[in-house]
């Protein structure tokens, strides 16, 4: 399936990648785990169109790594991050 990844035209801020089998099927992927049922559901509460969004392929699947960001210092963590 499909990688999508959804970006603020507004503020270029990369939202997610979804996996979906068109870009309608990203959007609704974004909306459902905004909380809402579906993108339809989600413009009517928050007034945000789809054109406030870019919605580009990214790859076929899910596999690379992602970063994540995180709160405590990497010596806080362990492992190899000890300082």
């Amino acid at each position: 399936m499909p990688v999508f990844q959804i970006t603020s035209i507004k503020s270029g801020v990369v939202l997610g990648l979804y996996e979906a089998e068109d870009a309608q099927g990203a959007r609704n992927a974004m909306a459902r785990g905004a909380g809402f049922d579906d993108e339809a559901q989600s413009t009517e509460v928050s007034g945000a169109a789809a054109s406030d969004f870019r919605v580009t392929e990214s790859g076929s699947r899910l596999s690379e790594p992602v970063m994540r960001w995180s709160r405590v210092p990497a010596r806080h963590r362990g492992g190899l991050f000890l300082r």
